[in-house]
């Protein structure tokens, strides 16, 4: 049974990760920095929002992570790539991130 239950947890887990793996913008490394702080499905994803989980990244990697990965998240929320974000999209992200 405690097996069972295992496998069970990790076919749901890796269901939301291959999810939020097939948003746009979320490659591979941003799917595993996303998941090291807590961000593992869709679902939380956007109940967070792309300020907030930024703000969770960027505390993580302070280095690494600038205004572009908000850009990035924002557009996997609403389906478009980073680079596609209109400049006033891209200032009303940077402004609420500041």
């Amino acid at each position: 049974m405690i097996a069972s239950a295992l496998g069970t947890a990790h076919i749901l887990a890796a269901a939301a990760d291959d999810s939020l793996a097939r948003m746009t913008n979320i490659g591979p490394f941003t799917l595993r920095r996303l998941q090291s702080v807590g961000v593992h499905s869709p679902e939380v994803l956007r109940s967070l929002g792309a300020v907030a989980t930024w703000r969770r990244l960027k505390a993580a990697w302070p280095e690494d992570t600038n205004v572009t990965t908000l850009y990035a998240i924002y557009g996997a929320l609403i389906g478009v790539r980073w680079e596609n974000l209109p400049p006033e999209v891209q200032r009303e992200l940077a402004a609420e991130a500041a």
